[in-house]
């Protein structure tokens, strides 16, 4: 297996490769891919370590991940009140394990922060931390940027960009063997999907969508395969633009961000959740605690009719599966009662206008749902 060559990267990847290097500057090597977690798995391979510790709540794909390479997985439960592993008992598993011989898996969950990664490296510097960062570029932690701690980054090239549906992102700081891969092709949907009398037909019919979620019982394990290639023109292309214009589109979202937090704070049946003191989130999402599934799925349609498209969260995350059932420590209920009640709010496919009109329509939701629920 080579290393992925400089010249198999088209210009804009070479731009991206050079702007990620200046913003992460403890992780010098960069690696492009279709899927994170295929780079993400990749990296797994190439490493003699045999654990791998993860969030209960996250994407399950992760620890299948783990679990192809033939690696020991084990899940820390959520914090209920921030929505990421809860840091006491992520310490009480830390302890009974062998540091050079583990992986830590930390997700900036939705853009919010976690805080502890600075203390965590401190108390084990023999661990391999692994920071996901899909959600959370622009975030800040104690007034840093993410990396520091870490020895690997992942960067998602889609789950922030509009129109883009693939694309991901490996920094490390040593330099890794990893495949090199073709280039994928442009697909009609990603090169239309920015053309907006194409996006108001599609929202036009999106609006009638009655799921916002799939069923998640009786699951045995889950079924992921790595995804091999370069990211698409179009997609690497967006992802390049977006970071040329970085400052101006951070300050933006993360104002609106901040302002929709502050009009939905205090509203009664609902509670939106704070970034940890002297951290900020990254602005992408705003995520909101519902009562319950019920009422959270009534709140989605209902703003979905409207135009405005939030999401339940992650489907289905690890707790769902049987055969991982002895993975969790500490249990896993925080975790799945944030699967159950959490929604989030994107601000960057809304945008502050639509984030406004939000702002307006959400207390009717709220109220009447949770007045029919009662």
């Amino acid at each position: 297996m080579l290393i992925q060559a400089e010249c198999q990267n088209p210009k804009h990847l070479r731009f991206a490769r050079a702007w990620l290097a200046d913003f992460f500057p403890h992780h010098p090597f960069v690696y492009f891919g279709v899927s994170g977690i295929a780079l993400f798995y990749e990296a797994l391979k190439s490493t003699s370590r045999n654990s791998v510790v993860l969030p209960a709540y996250m994407c399950p794909n992760f620890s299948a991940a783990a679990i192809r390479c033939g690696m020991h997985v084990a899940h820390i439960d959520a914090d209920p009140i921030t929505q990421l592993p809860n840091v006491a008992n992520l310490y009480r598993y830390l302890e009974g394990q062998v540091p050079s011989e583990t992986i830590l898996v930390i997700d900036h969950s939705f853009g919010y922060p976690f805080q502890a990664l600075g203390a965590i490296r401190s108390k084990f510097p023999a661990l391999l931390i692994v920071e996901d960062c899909a959600r959370a570029l622009g975030v800040r932690i104690n007034g840093s940027f993410p990396g520091k701690h870490s020895d690997w980054v992942l960067l998602s090239m889609y789950k922030t960009t509009p129109g883009s549906h693939h694309g991901g992102i490996l920094l490390t700081r040593t330099p890794m063997r990893l495949p090199s891969f073709a280039s994928s092709p442009r697909t009609i949907r990603e090169q239309v999907a920015k053309f907006e009398p194409i996006r108001s037909v599609y929202h036009f019919f999106l609006r009638a969508k009655q799921g916002v979620e799939l069923p998640h019982h009786d699951l045995l394990s889950p079924e992921w395969t790595p995804r091999y290639g370069l990211p698409s023109t179009v997609c690497g292309s967006r992802f390049a633009a977006q970071l040329a214009a970085f400052e101006k589109q951070d300050a933006d979202r993360t104002s609106a961000a901040e302002e929709l937090t502050e009009k939905l704070s205090g509203m009664e049946g609902i509670e939106v959740l704070r970034t940890a003191q002297g951290c900020r989130s990254a602005g992408h999402y705003v995520s909101v605690r519902t009562p319950s599934r019920l009422v959270r799925n009534r709140i989605i349609l209902g703003l979905r009719k409207k135009g405005l498209f939030v999401m339940p969260t992650w489907h289905i995350i690890p707790p769902h599966y049987r055969a991982l059932l002895h993975t969790f420590p500490f249990g896993s209920r925080a975790s799945e009662d944030l699967a159950e009640r959490m929604l989030q709010i994107s601000i960057t496919r809304l945008g502050r206008r639509r984030c406004q009109r939000l702002a307006h329509e959400i207390p009717q939701f709220v109220c009447t749902n949770i007045s029919d629920t009662a």
